[in-house]
């Protein structure tokens, strides 16, 4: 008798979960504005269009993909050698630059914060390292294709993470 009704508890349950499908049906009123509505005007009945959903759209979860136990460990060993994430904001990945008398604005992120003993440095097409660019001069560069490179480098001066980007000055 117990598990009739939990047979019963469960089949009210999936009745319960079943998809509810209402009919939808488009039509103008009188003063030509779109209806859309789940019963048909009686008055109108002939110049109502039923609309048929389309089905819902899906996609599948991706699995996550489990870190070697190594992997762990090297980044707990040796954090800084492992871990400078240098982003170039400005000047942007391929863009183009007229050339002129406004120079672009160098803007760089980096995470972790700089270690005390490390410094940035800055590369201009491959030439000799600066300590700060605020601003590339693109009226001092001549047209074509450009690179930016800046490099975290410790006390001893090896580099540790390099980021280089590309730009264009027509």
């Amino acid at each position: 008798m117990l598990q009739s009704r939990h047979l019963l508890f469960a089949l009210g349950l999936a009745a319960l979960a079943l998809p509810v499908r209402a009919e939808i049906y488009k039509y103008y009123d009188a003063d030509g504005n779109l209806v859309l509505s789940d019963a048909v005007p009686k008055d109108r009945a002939e110049r109502v269009e039923r609309i048929t959903p389309r089905e819902i759209m899906t996609v599948p979860a991706l699995k996550p993909q489990p870190r070697p136990a190594s992997a762990v460990h090297k980044a707990v060993a040796s954090p800084v050698k492992a871990g400078y994430a240098i982003v170039v904001q400005s000047p942007a990945q391929g863009a183009s630059y007229a050339r002129g008398p406004e120079p672009v604005p160098v803007a760089v992120s980096i995470s972790p914060a700089l270690a005390k003993a490390h410094r940035l440095e800055f590369l201009l097409d491959g030439g000799e390292p600066s300590a700060s660019m605020a601003a590339i001069p693109v009226g001092d560069l001549g047209a074509g294709a450009h690179s930016l490179a800046i490099r975290v480098v410790d006390e001893k001066g090896a580099v540790l993470q390099v980021s280089t980007i590309s730009f264009k000055v027509q």
